[in-house]
């Protein structure tokens, strides 16, 4: 029933009907994904990545960012996880994409789950994403042995004071080491920078070139402050 529905809006009459945002789903209640409905083999077709989530919602609060209207931080069971990829790679699938937010976000479940991956026969090779402050080796190593084959991190500035304006709460020195235990394990990182965040200037420009050619990442991409609806930014 729309009248009824949580996180449903409508046009009644012409009028706007909202009923409110809809509440978190709880991950341990839903149903397991019908493959037999998908083409495989047009994806596979494609070097298609398929797309696994593992987690939803994030606990911090980046300026930037339209995830921060979703922060309640949420736990799938690893076995549904696992049911999941081996259902993927019985079907061919050799490529996957966690979705997660923050994918290491929880060290302890993180190394559980990666040792879980690592028993699948034929895994595919698979790329996640995460914050730097949400890494060390044993994670490194962890995500290695389950066969990741990159790391994505949202480094978007390393000047104090623009990291500050976004509410960060990370900064250059977790970048480095980030970066350096990389190289250590053999598994590489993507960085993600986004320029002309607020308070920026050819001076945290300039930081930001120094960074990467002393630090020599494997690769990144520059992205351009983009306000995005919902986010702390958009309403500044």
């Amino acid at each position: 029933d729309k009248q009824k529905l949580k996180g449903v809006a409508y046009l009644k009459n012409g009028v706007l009907i909202d009923n409110g945002i809809s509440e978190p789903v709880d991950l341990k209640r839903l149903f397991k994904a019908d493959f037999s409905v998908i083409n495989f083999d047009y994806y596979l077709n494609k070097d298609f990545s398929f797309l696994v989530l593992t987690t939803r919602g994030c606990p911090y609060n980046c300026t930037y960012c339209a995830n921060s209207l979703y922060s309640s931080y949420r736990e799938r069971p690893i076995e549904f996880v696992v049911d999941e990829i081996i259902e993927l790679s019985k079907r061919g699938v050799k490529k996957i994409a966690f979705s997660d937010d923050i994918f290491t976000l929880n060290k302890k479940r993180t190394i559980e789950l990666c040792e879980a991956l690592s028993k699948i026969k034929s895994m595919p090779e698979w790329y996640c994403q995460t914050r730097a402050d949400c890494l060390d080796k044993e994670i490194f190593e962890a995500l290695k042995k389950a066969n990741c084959n990159l790391v994505m991190i949202g480094v978007e500035s390393v000047d104090k004071k623009v990291l500050g304006k976004v509410n960060k709460r990370v900064g250059k020195e977790h970048y480095e080491k980030v970066i350096e235990i990389s190289k250590e394990v053999g598994l590489p990182v993507h960085l993600f920078i986004i320029s002309f965040l607020p308070g920026e200037t050819k001076e945290s420009l300039n930081k930001i070139e120094s960074f990467l050619k002393n630090n020599q990442p494997v690769n990144f991409s520059i992205a351009v402050a983009t306000p995005l609806p919902g986010s702390k930014l958009w309403e500044e």
